[in-house]
């Protein structure tokens, strides 16, 4: 598909970007993440749920 050709296709990809968004903030305000936990990287997800959630 030609995104320069479709301005629907933008339209539609700009909402679903947002979206992830507005998802990804409200998942990360139960989770942090475990970049500086100092377990190898790739032992543990990247991030886990807050303590106390």
């Amino acid at each position: 598909m030609d995104a320069l050709r479709n301005p629907g296709y933008l339209r539609k990809t700009t909402e679903a970007v947002t979206e992830f968004i507005d998802a990804f903030k409200a998942f990360m305000e139960l989770h942090v993440e475990t970049k500086d936990t100092g377990v190898g990287r790739g032992i543990m997800p990247a991030a886990i749920v807050q303590d106390g959630v």
